[in-house]
């Protein structure tokens, strides 16, 4: 089951060779219901570790589970900021607590535009009260669909920066005294902003569909380094 927050339940057993292991990994099926299946692996040799260790979707559909590549790192990316590097998608997409960065990385793996444009409008609609037109920005949003690479989500991203300022500014505060504050401090409100706009782009782009749109461009990435087209991706 692939819910946030649900822990993984442990195997009741572990293997000492990594080709059961695997075999053990490939004959499993999701039980009438997506989820991620998790290995752990130590000791042996690096080569055996790495043919099993890490996140595998289990889909519906009955077929084997498939590796789920973690987040890229590219010196510049949501990943750096958000602390993705080195974490499992799953992880990464469920504890970041940035809108835009999320957009930025959920597109970056092909996730489908059309779930990322509703998570924006959504963005938008919730901060409408806030903004001084909140009309233009869903213009903005609707028509960034047809922009190339990174331009589509940079666009989304500094849409909602925009919602989340708003928010922010908007959540009421008021310095008494010294040191002695009534309500929450900017720092505190932008924290809040960020996290409620998070928790909508997650409710339009589920994590199924983030793990899934990573498993594809994995196999995408795999495939062109086995012909010699080139590395990861």
């Amino acid at each position: 089951m692939i819910a946030r927050g649900v822990p993984f339940a442990p195997h009741p057993e572990g293997y000492c060779d990594a080709g059961v292991a695997f075999d053990t990994i490939a004959s499993l099926r999701a039980p009438g219901e997506p989820l991620v299946l998790r290995v752990l692996a130590k000791g042996g040799r690096a080569a055996e570790r790495a043919a099993v260790e890490g996140d595998w979707l289990c889909d519906e559909g009955g077929g084997p589970p498939r590796r789920i590549p973690p987040p890229r790192w590219d010196g510049g990316s949501w990943v750096g900021r958000c602390g993705a590097s080195g974490r499992p998608w799953l992880d990464a997409w469920e504890g970041c607590s940035n809108p835009g960065w999320m957009l930025c990385g959920a597109d970056s793996i092909g996730v489908d535009r059309r779930l990322l444009v509703q998570a924006a409008e959504t963005c938008v609609r919730t901060a409408q009260p806030f903004l001084p037109d909140a009309t233009a920005l869903v213009s903005i949003v609707r028509g960034s669909r047809a922009a190339k690479g990174r331009a589509f989500s940079k666009s989304l991203s500094e849409v909602v920066g925009l919602c989340v300022d708003a928010l922010a500014d908007a959540t009421p505060w008021r310095v008494v005294s010294v040191g002695d504050a009534l309500g929450e401090g900017p720092v505190d409100a932008r924290q809040r902003a960020l996290a409620r706009l998070a928790d909508l782009v997650r409710e339009h782009v589920p994590t199924l569909a983030v793990l899934r749109a990573a498993v594809v461009r994995g196999y995408e990435s795999s495939s062109r380094t086995r012909r010699g087209g080139g590395g990861p991706v």
